[in-house]
């Protein structure tokens, strides 16, 4: 058995080791929490790109949509350098004066394409086109096939397309007409 002077030198050990421990454990509670703050700062920061991240690759997809478009319009169209950026620049502005946006534009260029239509002429029927989508809420691509029929049919050229997109949409306005049915009914 140990001797009370043997108890005693160990109480007193443990006495002054008490306080010292208590510290230690102290600094690790205080570790504890700025490594929990850090996990939360980490979670944050990956919400932060997730939000930022998101958008943007979304904007880049779009932006990268709307080039290819523009890249099959030029390739249809047979345009020229300079037609390109004319042409680009047309659907850009129909994205930003309508309620279609830029790419949209791009497919109403290509069925312009589609049906010969030269990269001034395109540019010529574009606002016609963008009308008649809207007082329709068809898209500008079967707008487009609409009005170039049309356009053929009767022998107009594109710079009319905007005469013959209002007509349309008054004949559909006063009566209950559709614009594929107005459609089919050019066809006879």
């Amino acid at each position: 058995m140990a001797s009370i002077a043997e108890v005693s030198i160990k109480l007193s050990a443990i006495d002054e080791l008490s306080p010292k421990l208590q510290q230690i454990g102290k600094e690790f509670q205080v570790f504890d929490k700025i490594g929990s703050t850090l996990q939360n700062v980490g979670v944050q920061m990956a919400a932060v790109g997730a939000a930022i991240g998101g958008p943007l690759i979304a904007a880049v997809r779009t932006f990268a949509d709307f080039e290819q478009a523009m890249q099959n319009v030029a390739t249809v169209a047979g345009a020229t350098t300079e037609e390109f950026q004319q042409l680009t620049d047309a659907a850009q502005r129909v994205g930003e004066t309508t309620k279609f946006s830029a790419s949209e534009a791009a497919d109403g260029l290509y069925s312009l394409a589609s049906a010969g239509y030269s990269a001034q002429e395109q540019i010529a029927a574009l606002d016609g086109v963008a009308a008649l989508a809207a007082a329709t809420n068809a898209s500008l691509a079967s707008s487009s096939e609409t009005l170039v029929s049309t356009l053929s049919q009767f022998g107009k050229e594109a710079g009319e397309a905007g005469r013959v997109a209002d007509i349309f949409a008054a004949a559909i306005a006063n009566s209950q007409a559709t614009l594929p049915k107005l459609a089919d009914s050019m066809r006879y």
